[in-house]
This record gives structure tokens, C-alpha cells and sequence, in this order.
């Protein structure tokens, strides 16, 4: 049961921050340096994150 949650939790975590790296990259830059020194890689990082959490969700619908 708190694995389904845990990987619930991630696939949130995942998806709002890719968006938000996608969306507001300078914003979100003031966290990390580098990637406010390369908003591409920040952007790249958005793409995968939302992609990792979809994926997660996914695959937890296709266990049940």
C-alpha cells in the first residue's frame, strides 16, 4: 500500500516540478546556478521530469 502512495507522490513531485522547470526556467534557476546558466539544460531536465512522472503513472494504472 505505501509503495502506491510513494510512487503517487513522486509522479506529482515529477510532473509540477517539470512544469515548472519547463514553463519558468529563470525563476526556478535561482535554486541551482548552473542551470540558470544554461536554460536549455534546465528546459531538457523540465522534458524529463514530466515525462518520468507520466511514466509512473502509467505504469501504476496498468498493475492495478
Amino acid at each position: 500500500m505505501w509503495d502506491k502512495i510513494i510512487i503517487r507522490l513522486l509522479t506529482v513531485v515529477y510532473i509540477v516540478g517539470g512544469a515548472a522547470a519547463l514553463f519558468a526556467p529563470e525563476s526556478v534557476g535561482k535554486l541551482s546556478r548552473w542551470f540558470a546558466d544554461n536554460p536549455r539544460y534546465m528546459r531538457l531536465d523540465g522534458i524529463v521530469s514530466i515525462a518520468l512522472g507520466i511514466w509512473l503513472a502509467l505504469r501504476q494504472y496498468r498493475e492495478e
